[in-house]
């Protein structure tokens, strides 16, 4: 089943009256729920943000944009940020953490502004935390954990409202060889049970991870490649 559709896609931005950067130029694309997909390109290429547009961040200035079925080319402001906080999350190179928050209350932010139950937040909270292996670190502040760690908890917090899609934009960016390689192996297994991922990366190693790899050049798909994901 198709859950990502874009129909001659196009992105511009205007500066001033005349000025016009032309980043996205008539993406057609269809993601199937479940898929790995791994987005890749040269600085320029637009692909954080054929990101930011899948992901809600940003808006379309052309063409049509499917998601779970329906057209949300269009959408207001209001309409996007309802989606972004119920149906899709997202995982940054940046881990986004608030610095004097613990594990368990950063991961609850997004619940928060969903209106879950405080009961309700520290369950899921904590469910998420122990499903990437952090269920002894629930107090730990973001500077008594380590890189990978506190990526960790990004991808719980991401998790906490059970997301049709995870985003995650150069995730491995700022980790070791090792703690990259983990977290890997933490989004495939959550891609392993069902969980739709669209990750931007520039490293082919961790692109290689995914089923799929799209080639960004210029504002259009240079290629598509789809392959047996890394084991």
């Amino acid at each position: 089943m198709a859950l990502i559709v874009t129909e001659n896609l196009h992105k511009k931005y205007f500066s001033g009256l005349e000025t016009e950067l032309h980043v996205l130029r008539g993406i057609n694309l269809t993601i199937e729920a479940g898929q790995s997909v791994a987005i890749m390109g040269p600085s320029g290429s637009g692909k954080s943000t054929l990101m930011h547009l899948l992901g809600f961040l940003d808006t379309v200035t052309e063409g049509r944009y499917f998601f779970d079925g329906e057209d949300v080319s269009h959408f207001t402001e209001d309409e996007l940020a309802s989606i972004r906080n119920t149906r899709v999350g997202f995982v940054f190179q940046q881990f986004h953490l608030l610095p004097r928050t613990s594990a368990i209350e950063n991961v609850q932010l997004p619940m928060i502004y969903a209106g879950v139950s405080s009961a309700e937040q520290v369950r899921r909270a904590t469910e998420a935390l122990e499903a990437v292996g952090l269920g002894d670190r629930l107090d730990h502040l973001p500077n008594e954990l380590s890189g990978g760690q506190q990526q960790r908890v990004s991808i719980a917090r991401a998790l906490v409202n059970n997301p049709k899609v995870l985003f995650a934009d150069e995730p491995t960016g700022n980790l070791d060889t090792q703690s990259s390689e983990e977290i890997m192996e933490i989004f495939m297994q959550l891609n392993r049970e069902g969980k739709t991922l669209i990750m931007v990366t520039h490293e082919p190693d961790i692109a290689q991870y995914c089923e799929r790899v799209i080639h960004l050049r210029d504002g259009v798909i240079e290629r598509d490649q789809r392959r047996a994901p890394r084991a």
